[in-house]
């Protein structure tokens, strides 16, 4: 299909997918060109010209000879003045990088999980891999990934799936979980791949952001209904600890001589154990410590 993504996946060495030049009609087609985004070549180039009735293979290789996230458009023009698209992505993987893909069944450690997100496979639908799945688009929940390292135009690349037409994914690059700001790119059900796996559900597809500024940062991923797997990017930063506040229900206000009840989940994100902490709450000017 025209503007279809098409994604190469996390590769560390060259890695070819062979796809046909087909003429349906019944006079020559006449190919001016083919244009390549960096990072992958083709077995052809220059102008040539496709039989009636005939087929033509194009070689597409993804180079894996330097590491980093790859992407653009194929564009095939055609008859001086037509034009076919095909958007190409590849992930040469960098071992000093973050990536993650799920196959252990677990959240990196450091990420921020909310309700509506889990960790999950279909192996009865087509799906062989593990993901990050969200299953509520009417009230939809972050997950953010563990603290990382970026400079300046990095890039960060992640697989997307569908579960359906109400499918959306936002993503977010932020320094504070609780406030993140606007999202830096959000992707819709119908910008997510439409070919389908098994009975029920979607290919994955590579999309990528571009951190514009060097810092310290957390990716946020706010889904309906969309699958999430292969991230990829960024350098981690060691923290000794982080504890988070979640599900907080705080009353503003309450009636005297009845009971009140507020309560907050907190989260040690980190895979070591915490002790000693203590945790205090504020009624006016007065301090309780649980």
């Amino acid at each position: 299909d025209n503007g279809l993504n098409v994604s190469f996946g996390k590769i560390s060495e060259d890695k070819t997918v062979t796809y046909r030049v087909r003429n349906r009609g019944a006079a020559p087609l006449h190919v001016n060109s083919i244009t390549l985004p960096a990072g992958f070549t083709a077995n052809v180039s220059g102008e040539f010209d496709v039989p009636a009735h005939g087929e033509q293979p194009v070689v597409i290789t993804a180079s894996a000879a330097t590491p980093g996230i790859n992407s653009g458009a194929m564009t095939i023009t055609y008859s001086d003045t037509e034009t076919f698209m095909v958007n190409l992505a590849s992930v040469v993987l960098d071992t000093n990088k973050f990536y993650w893909t799920f196959d252990n069944q677990k959240w990196p450690s450091g990420t921020l999980v909310g309700d509506s997100w889990s960790v999950t496979s279909d192996t009865n639908h087509g799906y062989s891999d593990y993901y990050a799945s969200n299953s509520n688009s009417t009230n939809p929940t972050f997950f953010f990934t563990p603290l990382m390292h970026a400079e300046a135009g990095e890039q960060f690349a992640f697989d997307v799936a569908k579960k359906g037409t109400n499918s959306f994914l936002k993503i977010y690059v932020t320094t504070d979980r609780n406030n993140p700001g606007a999202a830096v790119k959000e992707i819709t059900a119908s910008q997510m791949n439409n070919e389908a796996v098994g009975s029920y559900n979607y290919k994955f597809s590579t999309f990528t952001i571009t951190i514009p500024e060097a810092g310290d940062y957390y990716i946020g991923f706010e889904g309906g209904y969309a699958l999430v797997n292969d991230l990829y990017g960024l350098v981690p930063v060691t923290i000794e600890h982080d504890i988070a506040l979640t599900n907080a229900v705080l009353p503003a206000t309450a009636t005297v001589n009845n009971a009140s009840e507020a309560s907050v989940k907190v989260l040690n994100t980190l895979s070591a154990i915490e002790k000693d902490y203590t945790l205090a709450y504020h009624i006016g000017t007065q301090t309780f410590t649980v």
